[in-house]
């Protein structure tokens, strides 16, 4: 038994008079680190953190770690509930009109990439035929390799080739 003022309370009931009067419990699991935080909200560490630049999330930066950052659950569920990310952002459902623009004159960027692609490529390929060709010359000339008809014979077939 325990004394309660003037009366005398069984301490069992002292403790259910005592726990209704407690107030709820309030959630201050604290989280510590952009990964924890972007975990715990089920984005991305970027995203969370273009989230607390943009729209205020809710966190504390440690004075002597610049990088670090904590924060509390009962927080950030306060911030997710009080900030529809759609009015945040101002997001529409619809593209603007520049966009198609835009994204017309990126194709015709991408086929000038493959058009010049192809032209470099034979061009390469012309280049090698010429050293080739050079190398081959050098080679008649000094008399190296091949017997005398198989080196007019490639030394023809090359001219012939830079000519068309």
């Amino acid at each position: 038994m325990a004394h309660f003022g003037a009366s005398v309370l069984p301490t069992a009931e002292l403790d259910l008079i005592c726990m209704a009067k407690a107030k709820p419990p309030i959630r201050t699991e604290i989280m510590s680190g952009w990964k924890d935080i972007a975990a715990y909200l089920g984005k991305g560490v970027r995203t969370v953190q273009r989230y607390e630049r943009d729209a205020g999330l809710p966190v504390r930066r440690s004075v002597g770690n610049a990088g670090s950052v904590i924060a509390t659950q009962a927080e950030l569920d306060a911030w997710v509930d009080a900030r529809p990310l759609r009015q945040t952002f101002k997001l529409s459902r619809t593209l603007p009109e520049t966009y198609f623009a835009n994204f017309a004159a990126f194709k015709k960027t991408i086929e000038e990439h493959r058009q010049l692609r192809r032209e470099m490529t034979s061009l390469r390929d012309e280049l090698h035929r010429s050293v080739e060709l050079l190398r081959e010359s050098r080679r008649f000339v000094k008399g190296e390799g091949d017997d005398e008809d198989t080196k007019i014979r490639r030394y023809e077939e090359g001219a012939r080739g830079q000519l068309s």
